[in-house]
């Protein structure tokens, strides 16, 4: 019996659950519980520099540009992955992004969407789930990576015990050094406080001499005030949001329920835009993109 559909659908029971204040969604985190178990990881992986993944695309010219496109997506464990390439090849909102971010995903899929785009790409996993797939974050890039790595991020999850991750790399943009960032911070069960160290971490980890960085991915905030929060922490270190425009990058029942979960900040530019691609079909999130200008 293939099991991974239940425990997939476990975990997003249990966020939902988590990330309610409604009875009765806690009333079906209660007797989903049996099922948690399912989600929780068989490996850990706690090494900030292996396992890694790339792939690197054929040296060609690239062109030196001011404005740069960026996408960032939470991709529901790769399930629905053909479609998700298409989508990048077909959407306006999403076609020739020069940046991704990905989060929930594996390595074989980081790997078919980059050949797909011809773009680089970098991918470290978290973890390794009992279902046999990992669980992590990726960066593609049309540009190569220079340096790259992983950063365990502080607290982990208070029911499964597994750790949350940022992974960077960096790139070369017309003789400037841009620090990428891709990462997926814990559900609102661990408290605000913990949660806003994981952001914290990743953000003392810019080396204060970089001028130029992005930090993207699924910061799970449930709360415009958790949001605020993050923004005033971005801000003192140098960063905006960029997609402060963006009111939703989940919904439920129906569309009643709408959650902004998805973000992406950077250092060193001027956002030009950004939006959701809501027709998007592949992920229980929307993707998310913006268009920055370089600050010179």
């Amino acid at each position: 019996m293939n099991r991974r559909p239940l425990k997939i659908a476990a975990f997003q029971l249990h966020r939902l659950a988590r990330q309610s204040r409604m009875p009765l969604f806690r009333f079906v985190f209660l007797s989903s519980l049996i099922f948690l178990v399912g989600c929780c990881p068989k490996i850990r992986y706690m090494e900030n520099d292996r396992p890694f993944y790339s792939e690197t695309t054929p040296l060609f010219q690239v062109l030196p540009k001011d404005t740069l496109k960026i996408v960032s997506f939470n991709i529901e464990y790769g399930k629905r992955m053909e479609q998700a390439v298409e989508e990048f090849k077909e959407a306006k909102e999403l076609r020739d992004a020069d940046i991704i971010f990905l989060q929930e995903i594996d390595e074989n899929d980081v790997a078919m969407l980059a050949k797909a785009l011809k773009l680089n790409s970098i991918y470290y996993p978290s973890v390794r789930h009992v279902h046999g797939e990992n669980f992590g974050n990726g960066i593609l890039s049309r540009w190569p990576f220079k340096n790259h790595g992983k950063i365990i991020l502080p607290y982990p999850n208070p029911i499964c015990g597994h750790s949350r991750s940022a992974v960077f790399g960096d790139i070369t943009l017309d003789g400037r050094t841009l620090r990428l960032y891709s990462t997926h911070t814990e559900v609102s069960s661990l408290g605000l406080e913990k949660r806003i160290a994981q952001f914290k971490t990743i953000l003392s980890s810019v080396p204060d001499s970089l001028q130029y960085a992005i930090i993207g991915g699924d910061f799970n905030t449930m709360a415009e005030s958790t949001i605020e929060t993050m923004d005033s922490l971005a801000f003192d270190t140098g960063f905006v949001r960029a997609t402060q425009n963006i009111s939703y990058t989940v919904s439920s029942f129906l569309g009643i329920l709408k959650f902004n979960l998805d973000h992406i900040y950077v250092r060193g530019f001027s956002p030009l835009g950004s939006d959701i691609y809501k027709d998007s079909k592949s992920s229980d999130h929307k993707p998310i993109w913006t268009k920055i200008i370089i600050e010179k």
